[in-house]
Formats: structure tokens, C-alpha cells, sequence
């Protein structure tokens, strides 16, 4: 009887530890399948790399900063070009050196100039800096010699300067695009890569970013993570994938 009773009990506890062991396990299966959805939303919400332009409409952050950028541009070159007839009435009024009428007649004359060529520069800016799409025809690497000053210390320095000839599908005239000694956004293109110029943006968004391990900041030209970052880390504006 005592024998048993004892295999009773070892049987009874040896399946409350088969079912405790049961239950952990699917507890744990539950975990790991949550956490396995948990991650599958989260690579839902994020912009998916493809082939071909970013729709801008999908990123309200950027083009609305670009409109508030060209809105203050243009606000820029009208103060610019009231300056020199606020600046004459000033002067005229304060020391008295100036009669009134030939400060208003000099103040609007000088005004008038500056006006045109502003009106002039945002046109020729319009058109070079608007919105256009094009391919790169060829990358150069070129040699300069440029004068830096440091504190009270001036010296020449041997650099590097970056530049890219595109064929902009608009024009046929060939598009110079400059980057200064900036390697790392240089190194981002190739030749043949179909380009977009985003009015207000000064780097170029490629067409097929679909082989990329990096993109850039449209804006800063900042090169960040094409699968895990969205925002540029320094303007905080969004990365168009």
C-alpha cells in the first residue's frame, strides 16, 4: 500500500511538472509571437524603399517647410530691396544733411534697381533651383588651392572640390551641380542615376534607392540608414525613401 501511495504521488507530481513545463512553454511561444507581431507593425508604419520618386503628398513635414523656406526667401529680397529707401528717408530725417525730397527721389531710384535685379535673381533662381528631374551624365574630382584663415592666420590649402553634369529632362543644356568638398555625398551617386530636384532642397533624390544601404537629407545632405532611420538627426526633417 505504501509503495503504492508513493507512486501515485510521484506520478501526480510528475504531471503537475509536465503541465507547469506545458504552460511556460506556451507562455513563452505567446511571447515570441507577439513580440513577432509587435516588430511586423512597426516595420508597417515605416516608409518602404522602392523604385522610383518619394510622393511628396506622403510627406507633409518637408514640403511644407520648403513652401515656409521660399515664403521667407522672397520676403528676404523685398526687405532688400526697401532698404535703400528706408535707409535715405533715415538718414535725411535724423541728420538733416539730405532734404526730404531729394532723399525720397534718390531712396526710390536706388529701391527701383535693387528691386529689378531681385525680381531678376528670383526668376533665373526659379528656374534653376525649381523642381526638375534629369540623369548624371558625369562626376568630376578637381584640385583647388583655396586661401583659409584661422584666428590671425591665413594659408593656402590644397583641396578637393566635387561637381556632377546632369541632363535635365526640362532643357538640353547641361546642369552643373557643385558640392563643394562634400566626398561623402559625392560618393552617394554614380553615373546614371536618374535624379529629382526638389524646389527649395539643394542635394538631389535618386530614382532607384533600392540597392542602397544609405540615403540622404535632401536638405543638409546628411547619409543615414535607408532601413532603420527616417528623420535626418540634424535638421529632423524626413528622408524621402
Amino acid at each position: 500500500m505504501g509503495n503504492q501511495e508513493n507512486e501515485r504521488k510521484a506520478t501526480g507530481e510528475h504531471e503537475l511538472n509536465s503541465k507547469s513545463s506545458q504552460d511556460s512553454t506556451e507562455i513563452n511561444m505567446q511571447a515570441s509571437a507577439d513580440s513577432v507581431q509587435a516588430i511586423k507593425a512597426e516595420l508597417k508604419q515605416l516608409p518602404k524603399v522602392r523604385k522610383g520618386f518619394a510622393d511628396l503628398l506622403e510627406y507633409p513635414a518637408l514640403t511644407q517647410y520648403l513652401k515656409k523656406s521660399r515664403k521667407i526667401g522672397k520676403f528676404a529680397l523685398w526687405i532688400m530691396s526697401l532698404a535703400p529707401f528706408i535707409g535715405f528717408v533715415s538718414y535725411s530725417v535724423l541728420t538733416g544733411d539730405m532734404d526730404i525730397k531729394e532723399a525720397l527721389w534718390v531712396g526710390t531710384i536706388v529701391s527701383a534697381i535693387f528691386m529689378v535685379f531681385s525680381i531678376s535673381f528670383a526668376v533665373k533662381e526659379k528656374s534653376r533651383q525649381g523642381t526638375w528631374t534629369g540623369t548624371i551624365m558625369d562626376m568630376k574630382r578637381e584640385k583647388v588651392v583655396e586661401k583659409v584663415t584661422e584666428f590671425d592666420e591665413t594659408r593656402w590649402v590644397k583641396m578637393e572640390h566635387y561637381s556632377m553634369t546632369i541632363h535635365r529632362d526640362d532643357r538640353s543644356k547641361p546642369f552643373l551641380h557643385k558640392l563643394g568638398g562634400n566626398e561623402n555625398v559625392f560618393n552617394y551617386y554614380k553615373v546614371g542615376d536618374k535624379v529629382r530636384h526638389i524646389a527649395g532642397a539643394f542635394h538631389l533624390e535618386k530614382y532607384d534607392k533600392t540597392g542602397d544601404g544609405e540615403i540622404i537629407c535632401v536638405m543638409c545632405g546628411g547619409l543615414y540608414d535607408i532601413d532603420t532611420d527616417n528623420k535626418c538627426g540634424f535638421c529632423r526633417l524626413p528622408l524621402l525613401k
